[in-house]
């Protein structure tokens, strides 16, 4: 039988035994990293009660999505916190030494044979622990859960019941984006985030608002809010967006996300965004969000905000990468979030050939056969920037990283990842760890904002 550890994380409860629905949240080559909620809960199920339930939560989503009134957002965003409050999650890792075969239930339909396609299909499983103690244990069976129920859970915990924004609504956000002097990867352990700085050091748009879960937790609170920046999330994986843990006002801001199979703490999330008063802005699938650069204007960038065409339950390669770009100055700038390098839309990586690429999943390996995108001629500014979380447990970056960006033509130094064409956020054992700025052309790099109380980052180039 399978064991598992749990997130010993204090808004965790320890994990008892009975009988839990789990969510794959990420997979590796021995073990699986699942949400469970308790599957006895009176809501999870279709009782008159419950359908009711459900019928206030897809008015709220609503109400909280589109209302343009922002009392009213707020007032839907804390009845959404509070009733998906009924509910309590933990994260376990469960070892999967065992094969599918000797810790799957039998199931009525054939059931698919990995992990890895539940996990991309979003398929909500049922699993029963049988022994616990506290923050580990043991569990008896895990089998994917029957269609109609598949069908409750997603209508309960996921994205099922949120109304989209027009691509004309994300193309309004995009466009107050209009003087970018400089980008930011901040130093954020294993985690994420990528801020665009105006000619006077101030974050307007941030890429991705992470913190790390495991890692480097003091360096994490380095949000600059002070012009009440847009904030684009690449996918729903929790290292892109707990900045918020650390910089609650990052939560009163306005985002746009992708629609993705999400499940309970993701959702939780979102409420919380509405009950501070922000606004989430849910991107159509197969929409592309656009800002064209004013070309007479040397700070005016270009935007392109697009779907990544990977499997709908892979969250890394399904999410949204973004584009920077002055055509005036020949400066393209690619940020992937996690998504593998194929997964990217086309356009983003030809004609024009990025100047400066965020290596895309903290430096995992690219899938087989992935070609990196090749570098921009313009050598001027011209890098490769790894953001990751010295002595993280998924061994990032990695050497197949590394050739895959060299084999595309970015420039590394003799040893290390700083030097040449490469800087990642851990520095170097001359550098030392710091966020990483790179400006455009022979504009003059807003350091001092950042730098100064409260946010004190140090920065390099």
């Amino acid at each position: 039988m399978p064991t598992f550890r749990a997130d010993p994380d204090s808004s965790n409860p320890p994990v008892e035994e009975g009988r839990y629905y789990a969510f794959i949240q990420s997979v590796k080559e021995d073990s699986v990293t699942l949400e469970i909620t308790d599957a006895t809960n009176r809501l999870l199920d279709n009782s008159h009660e419950s359908v009711s339930w459900r019928s206030e939560l897809r008015e709220h989503w609503n109400t909280a999505l589109r209302s343009t009134d922002p009392d009213t957002r707020r007032t839907a965003g804390t009845e959404l916190a509070s009733s998906l409050h009924e509910f309590r999650s933990s994260f376990i890792t469960v070892s999967t030494a065992q094969t599918l075969d000797e810790i799957v239930d039998s199931h009525p339909s054939p059931a698919p044979d990995t992990w890895n396609q539940w996990h991309e299909q979003g398929r909500w499983l049922v699993l029963e622990v049988i022994v616990s103690a506290g923050f580990s244990g043991t569990v008896e069976h895990i089998s994917p859960v029957s269609q109609p129920r598949q069908r409750l859970l997603e209508r309960t915990f996921s994205m099922a019941l949120w109304p989209s924004a027009s691509a004309p609504d994300i193309a309004v956000e995009l466009n107050t984006i209009v003087d970018i002097a400089a980008c930011v990867v901040l130093d954020v352990g294993q985690a994420s985030a990528n801020a665009l700085v105006s000619s006077e050091g101030r974050p307007y748009l941030y890429f991705d608002a992470g913190a790390p879960q495991s890692h480097d937790i003091a360096t994490s609170a380095t949000y600059c809010t002070h012009e009440g920046p847009l904030v684009i999330l690449s996918h729903w994986h929790k290292d892109h967006w707990a900045g918020e843990k650390h910089n609650p006002e990052l939560l009163a801001c306005k985002w746009i996300a992708p629609r993705q199979n999400i499940s309970l703490h993701q959702s939780q999330f979102a409420s919380r965004i509405i009950a501070a008063g922000g606004e989430l802005l849910i991107m159509k699938r197969n929409s592309v969000g656009r800002k064209r650069a004013d070309l007479q204007d040397p700070l005016s960038p270009g935007l392109l905000l697009e779907y990544c065409s990977g499997p709908q339950g892979n969250l890394n390669s399904c999410g949204l990468a973004l584009q920077v770009s002055w055509p005036q100055h020949d400066e393209h700038w690619l940020f992937p979030g996690d998504a593998d390098y194929k997964y990217l839309p086309p356009r983003m990586t030809t004609p024009n050939a990025p100047t400066l690429l965020v290596a895309t999943h903290h430096g995992a390996a690219p899938f087989a056969r992935t070609q990196a995108p090749s570098p921009g001629a313009k050598l001027t500014n011209r890098r490769l920037i790894y953001s990751y979380g010295a002595h993280n447990t998924y061994s990032h970056p990695t050497p197949r990283a590394k050739t895959a960006h060299e084999t595309a033509g970015w420039t590394y130094p003799a040893s290390g990842y700083w030097g040449a064409d490469v800087r990642a956020t851990v520095g170097s054992a001359a550098q030392g760890r710091c966020s990483i700025m790179v400006g455009i052309d022979t504009v003059a790099l807003p350091t001092g904002h950042l730098t100064r109380p409260p946010h004190n980052l140090t920065i390099r180039t």
